[in-house]
């Protein structure tokens, strides 16, 4: 159980910047405007060579945006991570908190001890 309280703690994470190939593979992404270097998206998939595939990607444009990459198998945790990371650093064009479960009561007191000592 990994808790990230900072938006330094999701950043300094092992970020794969427009990594190849991406078919089969899950995790989660960043989708970043090249310009100017804004977030503009937070999200995670099970495959996402299909999910970051142009006509599928209602924000990514590979012509304009960079993709950073974090691969993670567990489906349980991209889900925790993905509305962490959200919350965290509130991408411009998300809407939602992801698909963020609720804490379990072993990461809430995590929170708790880290918060509170």
């Amino acid at each position: 159980m990994t808790i990230y309280m900072t938006c330094s703690d999701v950043l300094s994470l092992n970020w794969q910047k427009n990594p190849r190939p991406l078919k089969g593979r899950c995790g989660l992404y960043r989708i970043i405007e090249r310009a100017t270097g804004e977030l503009l998206y937070i999200g995670q998939a099970t495959n996402l060579g299909t999910r970051l595939a142009p006509s599928v990607h209602h924000v990514y444009d590979r012509n304009k945006h960079d993709v950073f990459i974090l691969f993670e198998e567990s489906r349980s945790e991209r889900c925790k991570m993905e509305g962490v990371f959200i919350q965290l650093l509130k991408p411009k064009l998300n809407k939602r908190n992801g698909t963020m479960p609720k804490p379990t009561q072993e990461e809430v007191r995590e929170y708790y001890r880290r918060i509170f000592g």
